[in-house]
């Protein structure tokens, strides 16, 4: 199967959906995908949309997944045959980003 980049890049719009205009940002320790570190730094900012901001505040976590997952299949166009595979990853980026955000306690 094909393996998807769905890290985001930055930019002016949800990091997991690609929705804009960006609601609110998190901070988050740095984590790996793909053995690849998502921030440069050891701390960088995940920006959400309303929705997907929605569903972190509440720790929704597979909705958020599924969400960001539709979203770039849709977007991309992703073959039936490797959507399995966008779905691992996604729900995976959700659950590293669940473990290192940094809550505003």
């Amino acid at each position: 199967m094909r393996e998807y980049a769905v890290v985001p890049k930055g930019g002016d719009t949800c990091d997991f959906c690609a929705a804009a205009p960006v609601a609110k940002l998190y901070r988050c320790r740095n984590f790996n995908v793909n053995g690849m570190p998502v921030f440069k730094d050891v701390v960088g900012t995940w920006a959400t949309c309303q929705k997907c901001s929605t569903m972190v505040e509440s720790k929704r976590w597979a909705s958020l997944a599924a969400r960001a997952a539709q979203h770039f299949i849709d977007r991309k166009k992703v073959p039936r045959h490797d959507r399995p595979s966008v779905w691992v990853q996604f729900t995976n980026v959700c659950q590293r980003f669940s473990e290192h955000f940094i809550t505003e306690d």
